[in-house]
């Protein structure tokens, strides 16, 4: 119940980044996109989430550079509250390897935002970093998505963003407590 709770969090956080990049979808048909890419997230990196951003060019025809950089904040969303609950688990119970963990993705996400943020820094990092087929066929695309990044990393979408994937986090962390309750395991 408490990962369907959470998932369905994801939903509304997806519909709220989709409406701030101007794709307009109704609830019912997000929640059905999200869940069809949900279907994918065995790939390596999740990447095969990128299907949602085919779904949104076949079936309301927005074009691939406009919806891409959904996937991606929302990978950098989920990145940034596992850290965030991290850094609260590690004040209770501080583990060396897991602070340099945190520091070290704090940084890189910092730069990340940072780079999508200030839109030179965007062009400069995408044409740094490593060809890879992914990162190839992204950069390809830089010039016409670098707007829907931007919007993304506006206060409003980011912030309440970053709420609902807080939330769904915490809820995920009962439904793991409880989960170790009902084997008679009390954390």
């Amino acid at each position: 119940l408490c990962h369907v709770a959470a998932l369905s969090i994801r939903a509304i956080r997806q519909k709220t980044l989709l409406d701030s990049m101007g794709v307009k979808i109704s609830l019912k048909k997000n929640f059905i996109l999200h869940f069809g890419g949900l279907s994918m997230i065995m790939t390596p990196a999740g990447t095969g989430e990128m299907i949602k951003s085919f779904f949104l060019k076949d079936l309301y025809n927005f074009e691939f550079s406009k919806t891409f950089p959904l996937v991606i904040a929302e990978k950098f969303h989920n990145i940034l509250v596992g850290i965030i609950l991290l850094s609260i688990a590690l004040l209770i119970q501080p583990f060396f390897e897991s602070q340099i963990l945190v520091v070290v993705i704090g940084i890189l996400l910092s730069i990340m935002f940072l780079s999508i943020r200030y839109k030179i820094f965007f062009s400069i990092f995408i044409r740094k970093i490593p060809k890879f087929w992914v990162i190839k066929n992204i950069a390809k695309y830089s010039k016409s998505s670098e707007e829907q990044f931007y919007r993304l990393s506006t206060n409003k979408p980011f912030i309440t963003s970053l709420f609902l994937s807080l939330l769904a986090g915490i809820v995920e962390i009962i439904g793991f407590y409880f989960g170790f309750l009902a084997f008679g395991i009390d954390i």
